[in-house]
């Protein structure tokens, strides 16, 4: 059994976690709930966990003292953070330490949170079959070597940490990163089947690519990242077959429209840094043209009438405070039930569609000379300006200053 730790200081939240799923059905058990870190260390060291669920904010000892600790005795065990929207900086911190997966607290999902645990759960089957195959040190390095490269790839392509160019330079050499040139494609799919349908997208992937040194990123439901090590040892022709046949497998199998983006081939941290820029510039014009077909088509033959109440609930309130308890007892729906009903009618989570269109409100403030950047975060009802940034630099690969400059030497330009 995958033994899990609950550490957190609110006991509504530790309770509703242990009983909001049968744990003990999916091979899981609850071996114990805590409010704080220093209760969790006592007891860490009596039941050697598999998975600790850890609030960051906690009194006597916070999750980020907690997961130093954790991780300088037993970097072995997983950690998934629990965190609001306003803990971003201790959420940096926490990430940078080894935590190996974020959760918002305020979107809580069983379904979503035990997608996570049984992926973590996989992965410590892995590891445990390589220490009794193989030589258990190597192979324990060989695992945390891959997953700590594809969790640092991950993290900066979805823009959810900022690492300064010295942070990166680090990181890139770290993982050999650069040790061949790398090349990067980002893929649109018109995917609105969820988790199961990504994993039939990563599966055929690698059977395509099966010989290439590679990874791939999701993104999200739609945008996949694939990079790869090696391909300068391709011929150019033999790398655009394998695209060739992997779109057309992906359109006859999966039955979902594909558009490949330019291979972008990356030598250097400035390289990096710029394609990253580049690929959320691309992501921030489909998410522009997505929001515009929301709001522009007679989405009532689209979705269920609950559905089209909390879409126009989100358009004409998007300024004020709007969280999934308010969506949801404005359509009288169960929190839960409404996240994935709101998920499988749009493929999009209620939060992930709340920023995208606050963000494109942003787009639209911001080209207005008097605006500041902070008023224009208090007007599409974001309070934390940080957070702000990092939403829309996420969308749009630049921060709101950084727009804002360019649209005033745009307009400079030719005036």
């Amino acid at each position: 059994m995958l033994k899990v730790l609950i550490v957190d200081d609110e006991q509504m939240v530790r309770v509703y976690i242990k009983s909001m799923i049968n744990w003990e059905q999916y091979g899981v058990t609850i071996i114990g709930t805590c409010k704080n870190g220093e209760e969790a260390l006592a007891l860490i060291e009596q039941t050697r966990p598999d998975i600790i669920l850890t609030d960051i904010n906690m009194p006597i000892m916070n999750g980020i003292e907690l997961i130093e600790a954790v991780k300088a005795k037993n970097n072995q065990i997983k950690i998934v953070l629990l965190s609001n929207h306003d803990d971003q900086e201790l959420l940096r911190q926490a990430m940078k330490l080894g935590a190996d997966a974020n959760y918002l607290k305020m979107m809580l999902q069983p379904d979503e949170l035990l997608s996570i645990i049984m992926k973590m759960k996989k992965n410590i089957e892995k590891e445990n079959k390589f220490k009794t195959t193989k030589s258990s040190e190597s192979e324990t390095n060989l695992v945390n070597y891959v997953m700590g490269r594809r969790s640092f790839l991950t993290t900066f392509f979805r823009g959810d940490i900022y690492y300064s160019e010295k942070e990166l330079t680090a990181y890139v050499k770290k993982y050999y990163i650069f040790e061949t040139d790398l090349c990067v494609y980002q893929l649109y799919l018109d995917n609105k089947k969820q988790e199961r349908h990504l994993i039939a997208v990563e599966r055929l992937l690698n059977e395509v690519f099966e010989k290439v040194d590679k990874e791939i990123i999701h993104l999200s439901n739609s945008v996949t990242l694939v990079l790869f090590y090696s391909s300068q040892k391709m011929q150019p022709d033999e790398l655009a077959f394998l695209w060739i046949r992997a779109v057309n497998q992906l359109n006859t199998y999966l039955h979902c429209s594909v558009e490949l983006s330019d291979a972008m081939v990356i030598s250097d941290v400035k390289a990096f840094i710029q394609c990253a820029a580049t690929l959320s510039h691309l992501r921030g014009a489909k998410l522009e043209k997505g929001i515009e077909e929301f709001i522009s088509e007679d989405v009532s033959a689209k979705f269920r009438k609950e559905i089209r109440a909390v879409i126009r609930y989100i358009h004409e309130h998007y300024h004020e405070r709007i969280t999934l308890n308010i969506l949801a007892d404005y359509v009288n729906l169960n929190e839960a039930y409404l996240s994935r009903l709101f998920k499988s009618e749009t493929g999009k989570t209620l939060n992930h569609y709340l920023n995208e269109f606050r963000i494109y409100q942003a787009k639209l403030l911001l080209k207005e000379p008097d605006l500041m950047v902070k008023e224009v975060a208090q007007l599409v009802g974001i309070k934390d300006q940080l957070y702000f940034n990092r939403v829309f630099k996420k969308f749009y690969g630049s921060s709101p200053s950084e727009y804002k400059e360019h649209l005033r030497l745009e307009k400079e330009k030719h005036a």
